[in-house]
Formats: structure tokens, C-alpha cells, sequence
């Protein structure tokens, strides 16, 4: 636990209440207590002023007001005037106490306005006597000088008899009972005190002396302090905390930062977290429900985009492997079209905490792994083929794949396109690209893809693929790599293009389409046949086919050219039904009737009364395929065995 922690919980429950003293003050040029008393000892005789040195401000102005000035508080009110007059320097603990909300209630000494200028009239009520006291507004912080300040000099409190009179209650006994009640029932925090200056410190204990083991915490912020003096405190129940008080408040920010979002969802100080998320610049989205408030989202407030941060630490071992990486070798893809990443499992992350706008929203609790995703950016680009007359402008991610590598990925409807673009070192010019087409699952517009694909294949037959992003020169990629690529993106476009023969011959429209597969590719080959009532030519016709025929069906000249190995013709109709489903539609039963175009009988055998056995053998290599919705019927001729 920090050494300021408990003070700090204090606040973040709205229990704790401050007393800002004059070293609070000093950074921001105002003048130290040492000063003040400087001031008015040097108009004192030589032979006194270093006896002075040793007593209180009150004391040194007490006997300065009737000594030196023969009890006119002209003079001493023209110094103290002189020396508040001065140029405001460094106020940033003045600015980071006014952004925490959580501090409703400051009692100073101090006589400088630093306070209630920072905070500004909207958010905060001055109170100078009891009768300010009457309209406290809730919504506002209270400051409560109880010595006074400029605005009514001749009732500033500062000599012996002034603080007698505040505190012997006269002419302001509320405002000092209102302070005694604070000290009972409230966790005080002393900042910028002294104990040189410790008049109003010294009578509290006289308050809490009497409530022996229920009196309240207290704490002292201070940079250096004695043994002694911490001791002595410690006795009134004051707990020395040494710090500064810039040190603290940082440090109390940064705390309340970290518990925002968790004090908010647990309805701890609601109104003021939901204040320090807007000095923050954000307004929480909070849900009520299941007796929890949940923070959903958080809006900016200026419209300006809200900045993230993730602090997190790794073992030693990732520190090259995070340098140096190749996303595209050692990077996984969760989803289609996501960037490839690096992933991290839960047990290998330390000290993890993500914040929006500064506060916290994540300590990695439930946090099962880091996803390391590569640099990216959003750009236009102008993808053009020459060749084919082909030019679209689209959008791409280009993304840091490896030290002087970029990848750039283009949607390209149908598939995904990454180019990828090497540089020689850091100032050179492009060494080498190339690009690869990787298909999505499914797609929905396929008249952009089939014109996606054109450009393609036109590539892929010598074409130059032209890639232009707004602001860097043109990336001019030739030709594939490989056969293999050419002729999938010559089936792909076929297939492209079969869907749409297929939409328009069977009164259908797809919701989506699915990509490319060699397996889609085949049916839809089979539905466009069945439509056209045109042939598929396939490949796979040269062997020896054996198959029966029923004797009822043989006649005496199929007889004659069978055994006499004269060619013929040989036709094949598959009467069992297949259904065939495509971009999520059943269709079917389709129907194939297959031409074997020139055929020699191997053998030609009687099996028994009722049917031949025969062996067949097809010269060419290719054979002709009809697929219909209805079953084949087929001839008798010798010659041609087709209907």
C-alpha cells in the first residue's frame, strides 16, 4: 500500500476534509509565514528582532499593531496588502486540486485568493463569516477562510488578540463552531501547514482531547518534519505523511483515475466521479440494473476523439519477437478480413491497466489474452490493368508487417488483395513487391466481383497491376507467380459469371454468394448444362469402361459392330437423383446423360438368358456431359446410341 493510500481512500469515499495552510501558497509566489514576520520585525529595534525570530506571526503582529504603530492596524494592513500583491508563478497545485470534485470542503488560513480563482464562482462558494455560512450550496465547493482575507482587510485575523477573539467566540462563533463540528465528525487533511504556524492546530486538540478513543483520523502533509514533532502529533491523533504537496495530489489524481470507472459502478461518490469523468472530457453511458451500475460507454464532450492507452509488461523474451515480427509468418487471422496478429496469453501479462481520456477502465481482471495487432492506417487507393481497361478507386489498410516491409490490404469484393512492398533500408525507394489474392467466404455484390476477377485474370495473362494511394507513387506489380494462381482465377471468374447464368436462367436471387471452391465451381458447371441444355466437356473420358446391357436391347447389327470392334458411339444416363445447393438454394434432382464419342468393344460376353456383359474402351480423352432436371432416355441404333 503507498504511503498515501489511506488518505487517499478517505477522499474517494467523501470523508475527508481539507486545511490548506500558507505553505500550500508558496510555490504560486505568495509570500511564507518566515516572510511575513520578516516584514514587521524589521521595522522592530535591531537589538529585539532576532528574540522575534522565535515567536509566532500572531505574536511579532501583535506586538507590531501596539509597539510600532501605537495601535492603529493602518500599517500592518498596507504590508500585508503590499505583500499579497504578488505575481502569480506556478499554480499547478492550485489547478489539480480544483479537478478533484471529491474535496467538497477547504479550510484555510491563507489570505490570498488562489483558491476560490482557480475553482472560479461556478464552482465554488467563498465563506468569510458565519453569516456565509447560512447559504452553503452543495453543489459548489466551500472554502472557509477563517482568517479572512482582502475583501474585508480590517477583519483579517492575524495578531494574538484577533485569533483570541475568533476563537473565544466573537464576532464569528459559528464559523469557528462550524470548524470544531468538522474536526469531530471528519477525517482532516493538513497541507502546506506548519507547526511554527500551528495557533489554530493547537486548539482542535483542545476540542478532540476529550473524545479520547473515538476521536476521528487525522493526517500531516508535509515535505521534512521532526520526530519530535510527528510524535507530538501522533498523540493528537494527526499521522504524519511525509510528502510535498504536489507529490500528493499527483498521486491522488492518478488514483482517483484508476477508481473512477469502479467507484462510479459501485455508486460510491456518483455525482462526483461522473463530474471527474467530465473534467476529463467524457460523460459516462451508465446502466441500472441487477441492483450494479454498469459503465457502458463514454462520450467526448468537445466531439474531439478520446485517446487510449494500454500499460502493460511482458517477460524479457518478447522484446525482439515485438521488434522484429513478421505478421504475415508468425500472426494468426481470428476472422476474415481481420489484420493477422500476434496473441499473448493472460499469464504472460503484468501490471496491465487501460484507460480512455486518463481513466482507468481495465486492470486485466477476466483478461484472457493480449491481441498485438501491427500499425495500420485507412487510405484511398486507385487500383487500375491497362490492359483490360480496368479502374476503381476503393479503400485499403496498409499495416507494418516486418522491419521495411508494409502490406497493403485492398477489398476487392470477392477476395482481399495484399500487396506487399519492400524497401532496401529506411531512405531508399521500393526494392520489391508483389501481391496475392486471398477469397472471402461469401460476398454480396457479384457483378463487382466478376469485374474484380476480369482485372485479375487479365493479370495473370500478362497484364500490369497499377496500386496508387493518395500522397505515395505508384506500385506497378506484373504477372503471377505460378500457373496454379492463373488458373484458379480463370475458374473463379467462370464461376463468377455461372452464378449469375444461374440467377437469371432459374428465377432466383442469392442473398449472398459463396466463394470459389473447385467442388462449387463443378455444380455450378452442372446447373448452367442443365439450363443451356448445352454439354459439359470433360477430361476424364480415355480408359476401359465395363457395364451390362439387358439382351431385350441388343439387336443383330449392335451385335455385328461390337464384336467386329467396329467404333461406335456409347451414351450413359445416371437416372438417380442429385441435388446440387449453391449460395444457400437446394436444386435438383439433376439428371447426367454422358457421350463417350469414339468407342471400341474389348469384350463382349453373354452372361446369361436375360443380359451382356461388356468391356469398352474410349479412344479420346474427353467426353461430353449433359445434366438436366428431367431423366435421359436413350436409343437403340448401333451408330448412335443417343435418342
Amino acid at each position: 500500500m503507498g504511503k498515501f493510500e489511506r488518505i487517499f481512500k478517505f477522499i474517494q469515499k467523501g470523508k475527508l476534509t481539507l486545511f490548506v495552510g500558507a505553505g500550500f501558497s508558496i510555490k504560486a509566489g505568495a509570500p511564507s509565514v518566515t516572510q511575513l514576520k520578516e516584514a514587521f520585525i524589521e521595522d522592530f529595534p535591531a537589538d529585539e528582532q532576532d528574540a522575534l525570530r522565535d515567536q509566532g506571526l500572531d505574536e511579532i503582529t501583535e506586538k507590531y499593531v501596539k509597539e510600532v504603530c501605537g495601535g492603529s492596524r493602518n500599517e500592518l494592513n498596507t504590508i500585508l496588502e503590499q505583500k499579497f500583491s504578488f505575481n502569480r508563478k506556478d499554480l499547478t497545485d492550485h489547478e489539480l486540486l480544483a479537478k478533484i470534485p471529491h474535496i467538497k470542503r477547504i479550510f484555510t488560513t491563507n489570505y490570498d485568493s488562489l483558491l476560490e480563482d482557480t475553482y472560479c464562482p461556478k464552482h465554488c462558494q467563498v465563506i468569510r463569516h458565519s453569516k456565509d455560512a447560512a447559504y452553503l450550496d452543495e453543489n459548489k465547493v466551500a472554502v472557509f477562510k477563517i482568517h479572512g482575507d482582502f475583501e474585508a482587510k480590517d477583519d483579517i485575523i492575524i495578531t494574538q488578540s484577533d485569533y483570541n477573539k475568533f476563537v473565544g467566540g466573537a464576532p464569528d462563533k459559528y464559523l469557528w463552531d462550524l470548524l470544531k463540528t468538522e474536526f469531530v465528525t471528519r477525517n482532516f487533511l493538513f497541507l502546506g501547514y506548519s507547526l511554527k504556524d500551528s495557533n489554530v492546530l493547537e486548539s482542535l486538540f483542545d476540542v478532540e482531547k476529550h473524545l479520547s478513543n473515538n476521536r476521528r483520523e487525522h493526517f500531516i502533509v508535509v515535505p521534512n518534519m521532526s520526530k519530535r514533532d510527528s510524535g507530538r502529533l501522533k498523540k493528537h491523533g494527526v499521522e504524519y505523511v511525509q510528502g510535498t504537496a504536489e507529490e500528493f495530489l499527483t498521486a491522488l489524481f492518478d488514483y482517483l483515475e484508476q477508481n473512477a470507472k469502479g467507484d462510479l459502478e459501485n455508486d460510491i461518490q456518483t455525482k462526483e466521479n461522473i463530474e471527474f469523468f467530465k473534467q476529463h472530457n467524457m460523460t459516462p453511458t451508465i446502466s441500472h440494473g441487477d441492483g450494479k451500475n454498469r459503465v457502458l460507454d463514454v462520450q467526448s464532450l468537445d466531439g474531439n476523439p478520446l485517446a487510449s492507452k494500454c500499460h502493460f509488461m511482458l517477460p524479457e523474451r518478447y522484446a525482439n519477437q515485438l521488434r522484429d515480427i513478421d505478421f504475415e509468418k508468425q500472426g494468426v487471422v481470428t476472422k476474415q478480413g481481420d489484420l493477422p496478429h500476434l496473441e499473448i496469453p493472460a499469464s504472460e501479462i503484468k501490471n496491465f491497466n487501460f484507460s480512455i481520456g486518463g481513466i482507468s477502465f481495465s486492470n486485466g481482471d477476466g483478461l484472457q489474452k493480449l491481441l498485438v495487432y501491427p500499425v495500420n492506417s485507412q487510405h484511398d487507393v486507385t487500383i487500375t490493368v491497362p490492359k483490360c481497361e480496368f479502374i476503381k478507386k476503393t479503400t485499403c489498410i496498409i499495416y507494418k508487417n516486418a522491419p521495411l516491409e508494409f502490406i497493403m490490404q485492398v477489398d476487392c469484393e470477392a477476395f482481399y488483395m495484399k500487396v506487399s512492398y519492400r524497401f532496401e533500408n529506411e531512405q531508399s525507394s521500393l526494392k520489391n513487391g508483389g501481391f496475392i489474392v486471398e477469397l472471402k467466404d461469401n460476398y454480396s455484390d457479384n457483378d463487382l466481383a466478376i469485374q474484380w476477377m476480369t482485372a485479375m485474370r487479365c493479370v495473370s495473362e500478362g497484364g500490369t497491376l497499377r496500386v496508387h494511394v493518395s500522397g505515395m507513387n505508384p506500385i506497378d506489380l506484373n504477372g503471377l507467380e505460378d500457373e496454379k494462381n492463373k488458373t484458379i482465377y480463370s475458374n473463379c471468374l467462370d464461376y463468377y459469371k455461372n452464378l449469375k447464368k444461374i440467377e437469371l436462367g432459374l428465377n432466383v436471387c442469392f442473398d449472398k454468394y459463396e466463394s470459389y471452391s473447385f467442388r462449387r465451381y463443378q455444380e455450378s458447371i452442372k446447373l448452367v448444362s442443365a439450363i443451356s441444355k448445352e454439354p459439359v466437356i470433360t477430361h476424364d473420358g480415355n480408359g476401359t469402361l465395363s457395364y451390362t446391357i439387358p439382351k431385350v436391347d441388343v439387336n443383330d447389327d449392335m451385335v455385328r459392330c461390337l464384336k467386329e470392334n467396329k467404333p461406335f458411339v456409347a451414351v450413359m444416363t445416371q437416372q438417380t437423383d442429385e441435388n446440387v445447393v449453391l449460395c444457400g438454394h437446394l436444386f435438383g434432382p439433376l439428371f447426367a446423360k454422358t457421350l463417350y464419342i469414339s468407342c471400341h468393344a474389348v469384350s463382349f460376353n453373354s452372361i446369361d438368358d436375360e443380359q451382356y456383359a461388356v468391356e469398352m474402351r474410349n479412344d479420346n480423352d474427353y467426353n461430353q456431359v449433359w445434366w438436366g432436371f428431367e431423366p435421359f432416355t436413350v436409343g437403340t441404333n448401333p451408330e448412335n446410341m443417343l435418342e
